[in-house]
């Protein structure tokens, strides 16, 4: 087998889980084999010979290549997937890690943000363990309520008018796993107070005054009423 097969032979032992992640984020199939077809063809010209997890490479050509087909689409004015078309990426799914993204949607609920999609990977970046299952990272939260930077604005289209005001945008899940869920950041809360009052240099009126932002996060989640009103009728 000389290298070229070699490297086929590996690229197809991928490509189901390829598939998954880009009809995750374009919720097509052709246009999900599309996507998977360009990887191949980058692969098939590209240098991996230091590449050392080449499922993960993989998975970074097809995410860049479906972001860049979501651009075209906006481009086009195409009707966008929203709420009708599938979860984002690992939302569910072989290959995909579900419990990340409802932790991921909570987290930006915690600090006001709403500058970040995993569909659209803004603000979003994604990564793979040696299992193959992918996970999304965010970053980027300067926009975000718990830090509220005088030129932050959201987005008119949300409804909101300072991003101190918090909105849940992710995708509706049962009380049971939301209630998971929030068992995870109450489990955490002691651990993330006492980051923030170590950090050495950082100012102690801010630090107090982003743990009181905080306190209103933590009473919402224990909060079944306040649950019901911010979770459960406000996801997708």
């Amino acid at each position: 087998m000389d290298e070229h097969d070699w490297l086929a032979a590996r690229f197809e032992e991928h490509r189901p889980h390829l598939r998954t992640v880009a009809y995750r984020l374009l919720g097509s199939l052709s246009e999900a084999e599309d996507a998977v077809q360009d990887a191949w063809l980058r692969l098939s010209r590209a240098d991996t010979s230091g590449v050392a997890n080449l499922g993960g490479w993989l998975t970074t050509v097809v995410a860049r290549v479906c972001l860049n087909m979501l651009q075209a689409r906006k481009s086009r004015r195409e009707e966008p997937l929203g709420a009708h078309g599938p979860e984002p990426l690992v939302c569910g799914g072989e290959g995909t890690d579900p419990e990340q993204a409802g932790l991921i949607a909570v987290f930006e609920y915690m600090i006001a943000n709403t500058d970040w999609s995993v569909a659209g990977l803004h603000n979003i970046v994604l990564t793979e363990d040696t299992s193959g299952t992918v996970y999304p990272v965010p970053y980027d939260f300067d926009w975000s309520g718990v830090i509220s930077p005088p030129y932050a604005r959201p987005d008119a289209r949300l409804g909101i008018t300072s991003v101190r005001q918090r909105l849940f945008r992710g995708y509706c899940r049962s009380a049971d796993q939301f209630a998971a869920i929030f068992a995870r950041f109450n489990d955490r809360k002691d651990a993330i107070y006492t980051m923030y009052r170590s950090q050495v240099g950082a100012d102690p009126k801010r630090v107090e005054q982003a743990l009181r932002y905080y306190d209103d996060f933590y009473r919402v989640i224990n909060d079944p009423k306040l649950v019901r009103r911010e979770f459960l009728q406000a996801c997708k």
